[in-house]
């Protein structure tokens, strides 16, 4: 991942607010992941997604953890929302039927 990392650094020209490497930061304590993990949320951010420092990238394959406000609490959702399926995708592989849905909210 860090190889990786250094080749998109040298190679992309970054634009302030468009184009710009996530940030990073190697984490050894799960204090410090709490902490990290609640600065995100609170700055309105979706989450974070862990990766191993030391893996290899293998195309289609994901090796990352993601951590959503969604997925804290015992899977119990932080927010709801009333939607309406306005369609969905045929799914594959383990994902069941339909693996993606497109929605609709009505917003007073």
């Amino acid at each position: 991942m860090m190889e990786r990392r250094r080749i998109l650094s040298e190679r992309m020209m970054e634009i302030p607010n468009r184009i710009m490497l996530s940030e990073v930061k190697e984490v050894h304590k799960s204090q410090d992941l709490a902490e990290m993990i609640a600065r995100v949320l609170k700055m309105g951010l979706e989450g974070l997604v862990l990766k191993d420092i030391r893996s290899k990238y293998e195309p289609g394959k994901r090796h990352w953890l993601k951590v959503k406000k969604d997925y804290l609490c015992d899977g119990a959702m932080a927010d709801s929302a009333d939607l309406v399926v306005l369609g969905a995708w045929y799914g594959t592989g383990n994902k069941g039927l339909y693996s993606v849905y497109h929605s609709a909210m009505d917003v007073f």
